[in-house]
């Protein structure tokens, strides 16, 4: 995988990229799915498969004190980009220049001007352009009077509700606790050689009564292990037990 920061470089790479925009924090099981969709479509046309990104977080330029805290470092998240088995990620610098431009001409200019992307795919809550007025729908539409093909992936659920990085109640407060990135163990990816501790969430929280969260530790420096999932009992009291290396993804 080769990752680039300025689009005209990139752009001497790509044969017909199929596209998906976004910002991937965790690639959890929602992510995946998009990135699996672009990987099919380019192994159909014999296109580059892209991924573009955005750093820092949109957030943390436009409002900052309503930035999330990222679950992954820039070095975890491309080792499960390129473990994703993608070819190029483009990184582009978020800065006040670029939130000032509007959906279309992001689209065109960027997109397809360029990248000359020929296809995209964003998930069912992707938002882009200047106040975030762009939407899924809208992209769709732009890009057909571009003559580029556009999709909405279909969202994937996780006990009845879309999988996001930040979509379960609690995370955030849980991770305050922590000087270490968390993770909701179901639906997000442990990068490789990541060290992990698991610990359960409150059963008094009814919504969480099977949720576990694995906090993973900076530096990796030991094999990650796989924490199985505990069987609760009547009691509500419940270990983990390590089984073995970790793959990446349940």
């Amino acid at each position: 995988m080769r990752v680039f920061s300025d689009i005209p470089d990139l752009r001497a790479h790509l044969r017909d990229p199929v596209a998906t925009i976004g910002n991937f924090d965790g690639l959890h099981r929602g992510h995946r799915a998009i990135i699996e969709r672009v990987l099919a479509r380019a192994r159909a046309t014999g296109g580059s498969s892209l991924l573009v990104t955005f750093e820092p977080h949109p957030l943390t330029i436009l409002a900052p004190d309503r930035a999330p805290r990222m679950i992954t470092t820039r070095r975890q998240k491309l080792a499960l980009l390129e473990e994703a088995g993608l070819e190029f990620v483009l990184i582009l610098p978020f800065t006040m220049e670029l939130a000032s431009v509007d959906a279309a001409s992001f689209v065109k200019g960027y997109l397809a001007d360029g990248l000359g992307v020929r296809e995209v795919y964003v998930g069912a809550n992707f938002n882009f352009g200047r106040g975030r007025e762009g939407n899924a729908d809208l992209l769709v539409a732009l890009c057909a009077d571009l003559r580029i093909r556009a999709e909405k992936v279909p969202e994937v659920l996780s006990l009845g509700s879309p999988i996001s990085s930040s979509s379960h109640p609690g995370v955030m407060s849980v991770l305050a606790g922590f000087s270490t990135s968390l993770r909701i163990w179901s639906p997000i990816a442990v990068p490789p050689g990541s060290r992990v501790r698991v610990c359960s969430i409150p059963r008094s929280s009814r919504w969480f009564e099977s949720i576990w969260i694995c906090v993973v530790l900076p530096e990796p420096s030991i094999p990650s292990k796989v924490m199985n999932r505990p069987k609760v009992g009547n009691s509500g009291g419940s270990r983990g037990r390590e089984t073995g290396p970790v793959r990446g993804q349940e």
